[in-house]
């Protein structure tokens, strides 16, 4: 029987408990190493309000096999001689301060893309092409990876690779342009003429 991948089969309560505390201590102390290329970030447990009820966890640990009328008990322990049982421990933690967490990392390796854009220079709106793609962490993944750990209690380290994101259109720079170039209609017309300067309002 493992509570998460704590194995715990075989022992009495109180060293079940211990052996789960001692995993948790581990894993909250040690966090979980996230390995991007060349670079090690750490996910501290702690801050993402991790709790572990291990009371709650050894006990259903300890049901297994001891629940139920006498033929399911019996069967429950002639299955656990050749099948392993994984109890899912009962943790609670932060979902949106992992997040943050994972955002904070990707912030730091991720490469932006260059999209196709409108660029307005004076009165010249031109169509900039000199795209490039990015490189992105996969943000969902990397949440996914690490909940998984927290509910095995297991703080083996997560590679990353970074994903490419490719160049595309961007609406929404054409919507840019056209504000820009509304702004330059609206604004006075300034005429220079060796010293001297004129002005004309839109409404002239």
């Amino acid at each position: 029987v493992h509570i998460g991948t704590v194995d715990v089969g075989g022992m009495k309560r109180e060293e079940a408990y211990q052996r789960v505390q001692s995993a948790l201590e581990e894993l909250t102390g040690s966090g979980i190493q996230i390995l991007v290329q060349d670079t090690v970030e750490v996910i501290d447990p702690n801050a993402l309000e991790f709790g572990l009820d291990i009371e709650g966890a050894v006990e259903q640990a300890f049901a297994v096999g001891r629940t139920g009328s006498i033929l399911q008990q019996l069967g429950g322990r002639i299955t656990a001689l050749w099948q392993e049982r994984d109890i899912e421990p009962p943790i609670t933690f932060n979902q949106t301060l992992l997040e943050q967490e994972v955002a904070d990392i990707a912030s730091a390796h991720d490469i932006p893309k260059r999209d196709v854009r409108l660029v307005v220079k004076g009165t010249s709106v031109s169509v900039s092409t000199d795209v490039s793609s990015g490189r992105i962490i996969p943000r969902d993944v990397i949440v996914a990876e690490v909940s998984n750990s927290l509910r095995r209690l297991a703080g083996h380290p997560i590679t990353v690779a970074l994903q490419e994101d490719l160049p595309s259109i961007d609406p929404a720079t054409g919507e840019d342009a056209v504000h820009m170039a509304r702004q330059m209609i609206a604004r006075p017309l300034s005429l220079t003429f060796e010293d001297a300067q004129f002005y004309a309002g839109r409404e002239r």
